[in-house]
């Protein structure tokens, strides 16, 4: 789990001036923070449509959660959004997207 200053919850993140980074597995919206630049804040969001069960969600969101955990601090609210594409994505594979979207884009 996300340690509570690095949790964003979804209500306070405005999509309308947020850079959008696409992969095969997730959509991620990034927006810098106004707040100390040493830290990220994270917000997962896996629907129904994507993983049908409770436990399939939380794996992902756990899975997630713990490879940006590892990222720098770089002073961004990120949202992750799961695609369709992520139906079948094994652990390695979601968090090297993650850390290569996030190397990309500085």
């Amino acid at each position: 789990m996300l340690a509570k200053r690095n949790r964003l919850p979804v209500r306070l993140f405005n999509k309308k001036n947020a850079e959008r980074i696409a992969t095969p597995y997730f959509v991620l919206w990034r927006l810098k923070n106004n707040l100390d630049h040493s830290y990220n804040r994270f917000a997962i969001v896996v629907a129904n449509r994507i993983e049908k069960t409770a436990v399939g969600r939380h794996r992902v969101r756990r899975i997630l959660a713990e490879c940006a955990r590892t990222l720098p601090g770089m002073g961004y609210d990120t949202m992750v959004v799961m695609t369709e594409g992520g139906r079948g994505a094994g652990s390695r594979e979601l968090c090297s997207a993650l850390q290569e979207s996030f190397a990309k884009h500085k």
